[in-house]
């Protein structure tokens, strides 16, 4: 098991650096989880795209759709607030984020993330972390 974050999830469907190491993640054998933000998160994503004209929106509809058939399995956020708050609040960062970290705790999961200010946070808070800008070396091998 493994917990997801956005910046994983965005690099599924908007082309990104680290889009092919994201999606080697999403077709690999691993059970992919994240809190229920992420979707928040993603449509926020592509709506900024559109925004700046980088989708259309037919092609937003389309990765939101994309985004939708994904086998990511969500928890609600709402019961790791107070711990992320508590991570937020002595390492810094957003409670957004700090969900994803407790999310990995409570589960004893590492986390797959592209976001080096959360994977440094994650770290200090005793969660393995894999990065997509190393191509999840060690966890896809």
């Amino acid at each position: 098991m493994i917990v997801v974050d956005a910046s994983i999830a965005v690099a599924w469907i908007l082309p990104e650096d680290q889009t092919q190491a994201a999606v080697s993640l999403l077709e690999s054998r691993h059970e992919l989880v994240a809190v229920d933000l992420i979707k928040v998160e993603v449509f926020s994503a592509v709506l900024k795209a559109i925004r700046v004209k980088r989708l259309t929106p037919n092609h937003a509809a389309s990765a939101i759709a994309q985004f939708g058939r994904t086998s990511v399995k969500t928890q609600q956020a709402a019961g790791f607030v107070p711990e992320a708050f508590a991570i937020a609040q002595r390492h810094g960062g957003s409670v957004y984020d700090a969900c994803y970290i407790a999310l990995a705790r409570s589960l004893d999961a590492p986390l797959a993330t592209d976001d080096e200010g959360m994977a440094k946070i994650a770290e200090a808070v005793g969660v393995t972390v894999h990065r997509a800008s190393q191509g999840f070396a060690g966890l896809l091998d």
